[in-house]
């Protein structure tokens, strides 16, 4: 349904609780990007900020919408940083990056080892200064969000 939005740059869609949390896995976030590759703005969100866990998206995901989306600047979404993919890199050998975006809202999204995932969004984002969570997640995987935005800065 989303194929017919090519021209697509901006979603942003604040639902109103996690009870309402979208059911999206990598496949989705890569059928999205592909067919909205003009995007410059993804936030999916709730307002009582996260989503319900677990999540069907993954670090994966996030390199989707930057390999198919090369003008982003704005992601806020909930995945799964648990795993570390594989590094990707474009047909022309180019590593796939994106030194647009600043800051990356992640909500209450899992993660086990801070600095694999720092050095991981350093590679896939260069620009990367920030990464902001909820304020009511889970106190060890907030106190890792900090650890690695306390070393992209």
């Amino acid at each position: 349904p989303y194929v017919s939005l090519r021209n697509l740059k901006v979603l942003d869609i604040t639902l109103p609780s996690r009870s309402y949390s979208p059911q999206l896995t990598d496949d989705d976030l890569t059928q999205m990007a592909q067919s909205w590759p003009l995007l410059k703005e993804l936030h999916l969100r709730t307002y009582t900020c996260g989503w319900a866990l677990p999540t069907g998206l993954s670090l994966g995901g996030i390199v989707a919408l930057i390999q198919h989306c090369p003008d982003i600047e704005g992601i806020s979404l909930v995945f799964n940083a648990m795993e570390i993919p594989e590094t990707v890199y474009h047909p022309d050998g180019n590593l796939v990056q994106n030194t647009r975006i600043r800051s990356l809202q992640v909500g209450n999204s899992p993660i086990s080892s801070p600095e694999n995932v720092a050095t991981y969004l350093r590679l896939l984002m260069p620009g990367l200064l920030t990464v902001s969570t909820c304020n009511t997640m889970d106190s060890t995987h907030k106190m890792h969000w900090k650890a690695v935005s306390a070393s992209l800065a």
